[in-house]
């Protein structure tokens, strides 16, 4: 508890947002015809969000870096797999022993840690690290395409061979959230919750003063991340689920120049893992029921859907609805945006799983600028 509430007292002294002015946001207020019930929305992880067209072509790998806002990580989305079924996260030659990708970027000079899951690697600067971030991705992109085109391991079989049970990970980190974590929180307004755990990957949400507030990611990451992996040392990825643009004062908003585009219609291919549902799953924008056309497919155990649906609105929420009984696995889910002025734009997310009463987010405001590496 200390710990975390010393983490935050300097950060939100000086991040308060009482002595600013509010954030400016874009309100559409609209309302659809159908009275929604109390439903949980959820997110899955982004692989890849490009314009279809700069794909790469003849089979030749493509690396896109993403320098993210803080300037302290940078995100690497490979076209091909680098991880599957769990996550790894290396920052000392102890782990990286078994990692032969993870332990050749380590060597490259200002990399602290590397986090590897599904086709992305996470790599974080070191603190005080001078060089600059672009040139470092630059760098780190090429280690990892001479690493992939020699053919090398990214993990050797036998580090992921016994992974620890999920049930037992959640169970500590549960237990390191109100025991330590929420404890400091609540003396700032805030709360953590740790919504599940899949494999070795931890999936939290963050409520009250901690969403959108301008130190959360400082406190997920020097705060809760440490507290987790102290507590389970074999922890992969850490993925924040919580939707800061929308807390009671949130630091991430739409300025008022921030244009609102219109989505013209989306096209869709869904994976379903060992859980189906029998019927075709109904998409919503704005509240209101999405039409769809040219359907194929199903969601059975191992189906794969597609189809399209016209939007031809301005969006503010895009779900697609979960199952009313039953769960629902999807391995994977690929849509495609055509967007006024911006042409198409294809998102590509992980493997989610919807319980009854929970819809799955799929509006992603544009990641911020990747390049090839």
């Amino acid at each position: 508890m200390a710990e975390i509430s010393a983490l935050l007292t300097p950060i939100v002294q000086r991040l308060d947002p009482r002595g600013a002015a509010p954030a400016a946001r874009v309100a559409l207020n609209v309302v659809g015809p159908e009275q929604r019930r109390a439903r949980r929305t959820v997110r899955a992880a982004v692989l890849d969000d490009a314009p279809p067209a700069a794909a790469g072509g003849g089979g030749a790998l493509r690396i896109r870096a993403r320098v993210e806002p803080d300037r302290r990580s940078c995100s690497f989305l490979v076209d091909r797999p680098l991880l599957e079924g769990a996550s790894l996260h290396v920052a000392d030659a102890a782990t990286a022993a078994g990692a032969p990708l993870a332990a050749r970027l380590l060597a490259i000079e200002g990399v602290a840690a590397v986090t590897l899951r599904g086709r992305t690697a996470v790599v974080r600067r070191a603190e005080g690290a001078s060089r600059d971030l672009d040139a470092l991705a630059a760098e780190i992109g090429g280690a990892i395409r001479a690493h992939l085109e020699a053919g090398e391991p990214v993990v050797l079989e036998h580090v992921m061979r016994s992974p620890p049970a999920s049930a037992t990970l959640e169970r500590r980190l549960q237990e390191v959230v109100e025991r330590s974590v929420n404890p400091g929180l609540a003396a700032h307004g805030g709360r953590l919750t740790l919504e599940r755990v899949e494999g070795n990957t931890a999936y939290v949400r963050m409520s009250g003063g901690c969403q959108g507030c301008g130190a959360a990611g400082l406190t997920l990451r020097e705060g809760v991340e440490r507290m987790f992996r102290d507590a389970v040392p074999t922890l992969g990825a850490i993925i924040d689920l919580t939707d800061h643009a929308s807390g009671g004062s949130p630091y991430v908003a739409s300025s008022p120049e921030t244009p609102v585009r219109r989505l013209r219609s989306l096209s869709f291919r869904i994976q379903t893992g060992a859980r189906g549902i029998a019927e075709v799953p109904r998409f919503e924008i704005n509240g209101f029921t999405l039409p769809l056309s040219g359907v194929q497919g199903g969601c059975g155990a191992g189906e794969t859907l597609t189809g399209t649906g016209r939007a031809e609105s301005f969006p503010h929420s895009l779900l697609l609805c979960g199952p009313e009984a039953g769960a629902w696995d999807i391995d994977g889910l690929d849509i495609t945006y055509a967007l006024d002025g911006d042409g198409e734009r294809r998102i590509r997310l992980g493997a989610v799983s919807l319980e009854p009463g929970s819809d799955l987010d799929l509006w992603y405001e544009p990641a911020p600028d990747a390049f090839d590496v």
